[in-house]
């Protein structure tokens, strides 16, 4: 769960266990798969729609979803030809701890299409990543219009 913190009173530990979850391990992640994968393929890194957002009480977590989308498009440039490197971004998918039912309800009519995203449509968006060999270096965001608002 995020911890919520404005980033005066965000600490180092919480700005390092953060950044090392969302930013590090993919980063290692990734290096070590690109050695093993000789024969090519794809790599789906996961972002978060927030990721170009200023929300002020989750400095920490939209830094590092900020800075995993520059990676990923590092990465493709990196591991190209031989392995594609995309990443999807969701949007409102579940509710965390820190929302209550009105908030999220609230959250979920203001987007464009009115309903959260379902599993299935992160499915299909990784589906479409699989089967399309065109695309790389790109941030697929599945968020129901969530980005919009």
């Amino acid at each position: 769960m995020m911890q919520r913190n404005e980033l005066r009173s965000t600490t180092v530990t919480d700005w390092d266990a953060t950044i090392a979850l969302n930013l590090r391990a993919p980063f290692i992640l990734v290096q070590q798969l690109a050695v093993r994968m000789t024969e090519g393929g794809l790599i789906v890194n996961i972002s978060d729609c927030g990721a170009s957002k200023l929300w002020k009480n989750y400095p920490a977590y939209v830094v590092s979803k900020s800075a995993l989308e520059t990676l990923t498009r590092l990465q493709t440039k990196e591991y190209a030809p031989t392995i594609r490197v995309n990443a999807i971004a969701p949007g409102l998918v579940i509710p965390s701890d820190n929302v209550s039912k009105d908030e999220w309800d609230t959250l979920t009519k203001r987007m464009p299409l009115n309903h959260p995203v379902s599993q299935d449509d992160i499915a299909a968006a990784l589906e479409f990543l699989i089967d399309n060999s065109a695309i790389t270096g790109h941030v697929l965001c599945v968020d129901s219009g969530y980005s919009l608002i």
